[in-house]
C-alpha cells in the first residue's frame, strides 16, 4: 500500500510516517516510484506505536526492532531481553506514579488551604458585639439587623436599617445605601497604578514613624482608617492592631478595601475590624477618637475637588479627637499640596515631621513630591 493508505490505517500523519523510515524503523520496499508499504511494515509500525504507548523512547524501540530482525524468531534470549525492558519501564512507571501521587496530595493541600481561606475570609463579617456602634450619620440612630445572616458571631450578610436609610452587608463589607455593585465609582488617583520605587522607599519611611505614633493611642477607643489601601503597602498592619482595638476600614475603592479585608483576615484580626465601602454619602456616624489617612488620599480627593468627598472627609476628620495624615505634593508646581488638612480644617498639630525632602517621581514631567507626617488634635 502507498503512504497515504498506511498513515490513515494507522491515524498517523504522512511526516511521522516518513520520520520512522528516515530511521529505517519501518522499510517499505521500493515498487516502482513509489514505496510500498507491506505486511512487514504494517507489523514494525505495530510494534512502534505499541511500545510508544508504552512510553519507550524511538532509540529503546530502534534498538528492539534491529534484535528482533536479527534473531528472526522470539527465542529466549529475544523473550528475556524484552521483558528486562519491559520491568525496567515498569519500574519506571511506578517511580512516576509515587511522584505523581505525591504531586497530587501537594496539590490537594494546596486547594484545600485556598477554599479554606476563602471559606474562612467569607464567614468573617461584622462582629455582632460591635453592632452598637453601627449609628446613622443622618438621623443618629442606632442601625437595626434585617434578614440576617450570622455565622460564629458575625453578621456576614443582610441588612442595617434606621427611619431613613437602608444599608446592605455582603461578605462581612457594609456598603452605603446607593450601593450598585453593576455600577462602582472609580476615581482615578494621581499615582494609582506605577509608584515609583524610591517614592514605595520613602513610604516605608512613613509607615514605620506612622506605627511608632499608633502604638501611643488608647486602640479600645476606635481608630477611623480614611480610604484604607496603601497601608498594605507600606507598613505591617499586625504589628499595630491590637486584641482590644476597635478599627473601621474604609474606601470607596472597593477593591481596595478587598484587599485590605483579605489582608487582615489572615492575620486573624478581623474580629476588631468594621469593612465599610462608599460611593456617596458614609453612611455611619464615627464613633472612633483617631483618624488615619495614611495614603494622602483626602489631599487628593479634595484637590480633585469632589464635593462629596469633601464632606464626608470633613464629616469623619472634624469628628475626631486626634489623627495622623501623609500629607504630600507635588513640588514646585503645587506646594499648596503640602498644607490642604491646615487649610480646609482647623487642626492643633501636635506632631510633624518631613519625611522626605524631595522624591522625584518623573524626571521628564518635573515632578517631585514631598511626604509629611501629621499628628493632630481638635
Amino acid at each position: 500500500m502507498k503512504i497515504g493508505e498506511f498513515s490513515k490505517k494507522f491515524g498517523v500523519k504522512k511526516s511521522q510516517v516518513r520520520f520512522y523510515v528516515d530511521r529505517h524503523m519501518i522499510v517499505p520496499v521500493k515498487d516502482g516510484t513509489y514505496p510500498d508499504y507491506d505486511e512487514t511494515c504494517v507489523k514494525d509500525m505495530t510494534f512502534i506505536l505499541k511500545y510508544r504507548s508504552y512510553g519507550f523512547s524511538i532509540e529503546e524501540i530502534s534498538k528492539l526492532l534491529l534484535y528482533k530482525r536479527y534473531r528472526q524468531t522470539e527465542d529466549e534470549a529475544y523473550r528475556d531481553n524484552i521483558g528486562t525492558l519491559l520491568k525496567n519501564k515498569l519500574n519506571d512507571f511506578e517511580e512516576e506514579i509515587k511522584i505523581l501521587i505525591e504531586k497530587k496530595a501537594e496539590i490537594e493541600e494546596e486547594l484545600s488551604q485556598i477554599e479554606s481561606e476563602i471559606v474562612h475570609s467569607v464567614s468573617h463579617g461584622v462582629q455582632v458585639g460591635f453592632l452598637d456602634k453601627l449609628v446613622c450619620s443622618k438621623c443618629h440612630e442606632k442601625y437595626e439587623v434585617e434578614n440576617a445572616n450570622i455565622k460564629h458571631a458575625y453578621l456576614v450578610s443582610g441588612y442595617l436599617k434606621c427611619t431613613c436609610s437602608k444599608l446592605t452587608v455582603q461578605e462581612g463589607i457594609i456598603y452605603s445605601e446607593d450601593f450598585n455593585p453593576d455600577n462602582l465609582l472609580s476615581v482615578k488617583m494621581r499615582l494609582d497604578a506605577n509608584i515609583k520605587n524610591d517614592y514605595y522607599v520613602e513610604l516605608k519611611k512613613a509607615g514605620k514613624h506612622m506605627s511608632d505614633r499608633l502604638m501611643k493611642w488608647d486602640h479600645s477607643l476606635g481608630i477611623f482608617f480614611f480610604n484604607a489601601a496603601i497601608e498594605i503597602v507600606t507598613t505591617d498592619l499586625d504589628k499595630y492592631l491590637l486584641n482590644d482595638g476597635y478599627y473601621i476600614f474604609s474606601n470607596y475603592n472597593l477593591k481596595r478595601l478587598k484587599e485590605v479585608r483579605e489582608y487582615i483576615i489572615k492575620k486573624d484580626f478581623a474580629d476588631r475590624c468594621i469593612f465599610v465601602h462608599f460611593t456617596k454619602d458614609y453612611p455611619l456616624e464615627n464613633t472612633c477618637k483617631y483618624f488615619v489617612d495614611f495614603g494622602g488620599y483626602a489631599s487628593d480627593l479634595i484637590h480633585m475637588k469632589e464635593s462629596w468627598l469633601i464632606s464626608n472627609i470633613q464629616h469623619i476628620f472634624t469628628s475626631s479627637e486626634s489623627g495622623l495624615y501623609l500629607d504630600y505634593g507635588y513640588y514646585p508646581t503645587n506646594e499648596s499640596y503640602y498644607k490642604v488638612y491646615d487649610q480646609l480644617f482647623d487642626r492643633r498639630t501636635i506632631h510633624s515631621k518631613d519625611i522626605s525632602s524631595a522624591v522625584v517621581l518623573d524626571k521628564d514631567l518635573d515632578k517631585i513630591i514631598k511626604i509629611r507626617l501629621v499628628e493632630f488634635n481638635k
